[in-house]
């Protein structure tokens, strides 16, 4: 349990969502500062010492290049299913208004998602991008892992999560685990979201705050998997859904000014340090969610706050065309792994 006091917690909330939208910025820095440096891990309950899990699920064939994942709404029914780069929607993998927050695998014959079960539980299952296989892989409740947020598959067969405490206002965890729960080492704690893997399985970025719920965004930090190094911070400011490019060092996430969203993109070296930074669409249109196609050269993300639609450019923010126009039926795009 967090000793802070729940009012003088969302009195330092507000206060440093308050400072944060006042002085955002999408300037890189070479580490973390006093402010916001990583808090010091807590030490993991029962690590697993050798990762083993759950077999998922698997297409016998890649998902097309031009089709990515969503979440879409047809005749007040929810489903997961594909969709290409034409708007043409296909197949159904998961129906159903209780399942969200899908994810891919690199190789494109799974996808990973969460199900709000009866009696407030979440558990995290795998369907084969063929919509042919669903397995249940294991539920939230733990202590490592109280609540189950949107999880992403490693190239090893793990899966770095972001599990939330019971109580607002205790830290969220950064955890790596196996595929059938098991705690394989704890990285961060804080208020964290969306952890995303460079393309060797390596490292992870995240966004992460001290005290402001993930919500509002926090800096992006980068921490080697194994743990071999504290997180060093990328980008400094109010950050949000930050996803690496399978083919390159970038790192592309939307960046928070205000109630304005924008995207923009950041290089992360071998050693974890940032690079330098790129705006990708200006805040005008409140873009967010992006999400890389599988050679590297496209992003998909939604457009626009109230009815967003699915939009797709190039890398380098040229060229944006929409691909659907939807009233309020459009979420996250994934059209490759986090």
């Amino acid at each position: 349990m967090n000793p802070r006091h729940p009012l003088l917690l969302r009195c330092a909330a507000l206060t440093a969502l308050a400072l944060t939208v006042a002085g955002c910025t999408a300037a890189p820095t070479g580490g973390a500062s006093p402010a916001d440096a990583p808090a010091a891990v807590a030490p993991s309950a029962v690590p697993s010492a050798t990762p083993s899990g759950v077999a998922l699920p698997q297409a016998a064939v890649p998902l097309p290049d031009d089709q990515m994942v969503w979440r879409h709404r047809s005749d007040r029914t929810w489903s997961i299913s594909t969709v290409d780069t034409k708007g043409l929607t296909g197949s159904e993998l998961v129906v159903g208004d209780a399942n969200r927050a899908a994810s891919l695998s690199r190789d494109r014959r799974t996808v990973l998602y969460l199900r709000h079960e009866d009696g407030d539980r979440t558990t995290l299952r795998a369907a084969s991008t063929d919509g042919q296989s669903d397995v249940r892989l294991f539920a939230d409740g733990s202590t490592d892992c109280p609540q189950l947020r949107r999880p992403a598959l490693g190239p090893q067969g793990t899966i770095a999560v972001v599990c939330s405490p019971y109580d607002v206002g205790d830290d969220d965890f950064l955890n790596i685990m196996t595929t059938d729960g098991k705690l394989v080492k704890r990285l961060d704690v804080g208020q964290i979201g969306d952890p995303t893997f460079s393309p060797d399985g390596s490292r992870l970025v995240y966004a992460r705050d001290k005290y402001v719920p993930y919500t509002y965004g926090g800096a992006l930090f980068s921490v080697p998997v194994d743990g071999s190094a504290a997180p060093t911070r990328l980008v400094t400011g109010s950050n949000l859904n930050p996803v690496w490019s399978p083919q390159s060092d970038v790192v592309a996430y939307v960046h928070l000014d205000g109630r304005r969203r924008s995207l923009a993109a950041v290089r992360v070296g071998a050693d974890g340090q940032g690079g330098g930074t790129q705006a990708l669409t200006t805040d005008e249109d409140y873009d967010q969610d992006p999400s890389w196609s599988p050679d590297g050269t496209q992003i998909a993300f939604r457009r626009g706050s109230q009815e967003p639609h699915l939009f797709v450019m190039k890398a380098d923010g040229d060229s944006a065309k929409r691909v659907v126009r939807s009233g309020g039926a459009v979420t996250a795009p994934v059209w490759t792994a986090r």
